[in-house]
């Protein structure tokens, strides 16, 4: 009966590692300290200024919301348009199917 051969082993000797030594450096901190802010001397803006601004974009807003108006009105309009059309054209079809 022939036997089994064994297979060699060769190892290559292990490679050691070396690590790296790194250094650190402290940075110096500088401290910063805020200005203090000085109130102009004069104001800017009055009370009428704020007024007419408000009235300014009611006027705006309203002229803006009645286009939107307008819009909605035209929607609605050919909504109603095509219902309509498509109501006429079912019950067309339904009475001519059924001849009711």
């Amino acid at each position: 009966m022939p036997t089994a051969a064994t297979a060699k082993r060769t190892t290559a000797p292990r490679k050691r590692r070396t690590r790296k030594v790194t250094t650190t450096s402290t940075k110096s901190v500088t401290k910063v300290t805020p200005k203090k802010l000085k109130r102009p001397a004069k104001t800017v803006l009055t009370l009428n200024h704020y007024v007419r601004d408000y009235q300014s974009r009611v006027k705006i807003h309203n002229y803006e919301f009645t286009l939107f108006l307008n819009d909605c009105k035209k929607g609605l309009q050919i909504a109603d348009k095509s219902v309509r059309s498509f109501y006429q054209y079912a019950t067309k079809s339904y009475k001519s199917h059924f001849n009711v």
